[in-house]
């Protein structure tokens, strides 16, 4: 039986490290590992930024475990609808997320990866959606959150042929947002950018997430969802973290947010 766990590592200064354990599947993801992911970003609201990486420097995980597809009735759950609850999880949580990728991410674990806000990797990073190579159809909140990257012509690409994306090309093509020659040092500057976002307003952060994420799913037409968005920035202008921005602007100190 295949053991995989999430692994939770409290780094400080309120960035929290999660790592996909299943090192005999390349850290596939199983349903099991997804529903820690849902129950770990459903909570732990207190964390400031999040560190997702896959165990060891050979994959950041190589998708969906193929092994546990099956024949699925008209009424069960499909795989990939788990996927994107867990995904859609990790891009409701308050706090922004960054990917540390070595190695592989293929498929769900590719998604996976673009449902953080940023993306940083090592020159080991090879990227690949192969659903046309396993007779699949990937969902379109799938070809989504890769065509928010890329383009809708890219993920065409990417998607039809199951071509592999080396690093180089997949910061050229937006995928990535960091570029590192070692291992080393992408987990350094991954973890800069953690630590970067830590200290910003978290009232601020998840208020501008939260926009992107309603503009990103064309949500941004609907009355109620534009009523609801008004009022975090209406609680945002109104916050003591707003008052110590502008004192630390005025002062020229660092400010010191506290999220309220």
């Amino acid at each position: 039986m295949t053991q995989s766990r999430l692994l939770f590592e409290d780094l400080g200064e309120g960035v929290c490290q999660l790592t996909l354990s299943n090192l005999r599947q390349r850290n596939a993801l199983t349903a099991s590992l997804l529903e820690e992911l849902i129950k770990v970003f459903s909570g732990f609201k207190e964390v400031r930024a999040w560190l997702l990486r896959g165990e060891g420097r050979q994959s950041f995980s190589a998708g969906y475990n193929i092994e546990s597809l099956k024949y699925y009735e008209v009424q069960e759950r499909l795989p990939d609808e788990l996927v994107d609850e867990a995904l859609c999880a990790i891009e409701a949580h308050p706090a922004p997320s960054i990917a540390l990728i070595h190695g592989f991410a293929y498929g769900a674990g590719l998604e996976l990866a673009t449902a953080c806000d940023f993306r940083i990797a090592d020159i080991s990073g090879i990227f690949c959606m192969p659903p046309t190579r396993l007779g699949l159809v990937y969902p379109i909140w799938g070809i989504r959150r890769m065509a928010d990257l890329v383009g809708l012509g890219r993920a065409r690409w990417m998607f039809l042929t199951g071509e592999k994306v080396l690093a180089p090309q997949a910061l050229e093509w937006g995928l990535l947002n960091g570029l590192s020659e070692t291992p080393e040092g992408a987990e350094a500057q991954a973890k800069g950018v953690c630590r970067q976002l830590a200290v910003g307003a978290p009232l601020a952060i998840s208020g501008m997430r939260e926009n992107m994420r309603v503009y990103s799913t064309g949500q941004q037409t609907d009355a109620a969802r534009l009523k609801q968005l008004r009022e975090g920035r209406r609680l945002a202008y109104n916050s003591q973290d707003t008052k110590e921005g502008r004192a630390a602007f005025l002062e020229k100190r660092p400010p010191q947010f506290k999220g309220c």
